[in-house]
């Protein structure tokens, strides 16, 4: 799973925690997600009766945008996705490892008559001393007031296509001799049984695990396993030497994007 969908299940997960019990998250700064964030921001925007919308800060760190979504009266934060309108040139699948690319995933704040979605813009900063280089990441209210959609997919019915899919992925590695790949899908397939899902994670702690049953966390973390579209070098980036092999690879990674998107919903969306 790429670090900008981590980051969007971390404040989902700890901005749930914070509405819903006042506690506060550890320090922001200190976890994986943000380990690359020169500047992080929260931007809103709010109208009056003399003039248009203006822009208003709602805060500059996890903590403070929590704080503004609580007092701002939003019950609960959700995470969505829809695709790429126009994928004639290329699909989802295969721009998903590029900043922006992949379709889109926003936060979806849900208030008692409506929702808010916010979008993550990611800038790079680029300085000579690379200790000044990195990230600055703004989280704007793109849509306001909108009607809520709140994703909901079962569970083990969740789990049980992204299972399917990834066997039948990793028996075509296996006939091509992608070892490396087949053992990838063989974890991503053991962390949808495991008992103690994303124990070995990079991010650890990127959920407050007391708020997910079992099969969600089993669901979310298989699904990071699974996240095989990125640039050179990763999954999308083979070829075979014949259109029947290559037309197979392509439907069966086409399907597996659409089974691991569904699974990182309905995991995380089970809160």
């Amino acid at each position: 799973m790429d670090d900008t969908l981590s980051q969007k299940l971390f404040l989902i997960s700890y901005g749930n925690e914070y509405i819903n019990t006042g506690k506060l998250v550890p320090d922001y700064n200190q976890h994986g997600v943000f380990k690359y964030c020169k500047k992080l921001g929260f931007k809103t925007y709010k109208e009056s009766f003399f003039s248009k919308k203006k822009a208003v800060a709602a805060g500059n760190n996890p903590e403070e945008w929590f704080s503004f979504l609580k007092q701002d009266d939003c019950r609960e934060l959700k995470l969505f996705y829809q695709h790429t309108k126009d994928q004639s040139q290329f699909k989802d699948y295969k721009t998903a490892g590029l900043v922006g690319g992949g379709g889109t995933w926003l936060i979806e704040a849900v208030y008692k008559k409506h929702s808010d979605f916010w979008y993550a813009h990611w800038n790079f900063q680029q300085n000579e001393n690379p200790e000044q280089q990195g990230w600055l990441i703004e989280y704007e209210a793109v849509a306001q007031k909108k009607p809520t959609i709140n994703l909901q997919f079962l569970l083990h019915p969740a789990r049980e296509e992204l299972k399917s899919l990834l066997q039948q992925t990793k028996d075509f590695a296996q006939q091509e001799n992608l070892r490396n790949w087949a053992d990838w899908f063989g974890k991503a397939l053991t962390e949808l049984d495991s008992e103690n899902p994303g124990a070995g994670f990079y991010y650890p702690n990127l959920l407050v695990n007391k708020n997910y049953d079992i099969t969600a966390k089993q669901l979310i973390f298989g699904a990071a396993q699974s996240w095989v579209f990125r640039g050179m070098g990763s999954w999308n980036d083979l070829g075979f030497n014949s259109a029947e092999k290559n037309n197979l690879y392509e439907e069966l990674s086409e399907k597996l994007f659409e089974k691991v998107t569904k699974a990182i919903i309905a995991g995380i969306n089970s809160y």
